[in-house]
């Protein structure tokens, strides 16, 4: 069992993708984890309420926040 951790506060969302993992929480952060370290390969920092849904499209990651906003995410 790998355990990946990082987050402040609770996790509420994940979507996986090749060697990828992302990560939504209570702390309103996005972390990408690289499943091959353990590790947040990239901390997306830019909403001011939890994350609440994440979506893979191409090579965006799109957010849903309390905050009432969506970003989409360069990686």
């Amino acid at each position: 069992i790998q355990e990946l951790l990082g987050h402040s506060q609770a996790v509420v969302s994940l979507v996986a993708w090749e060697d990828c993992i992302a990560s939504g929480a209570w702390d309103a952060t996005v972390r990408v984890w690289d499943t091959s370290t353990a590790r947040p390969a990239i901390i997306l920092a830019a909403h001011t309420k939890p994350v609440s849904c994440l979506a893979v499209a191409g090579p965006h990651i799109c957010s849903g926040s309390w905050d009432s906003s969506i970003k989409v995410w360069d990686v």
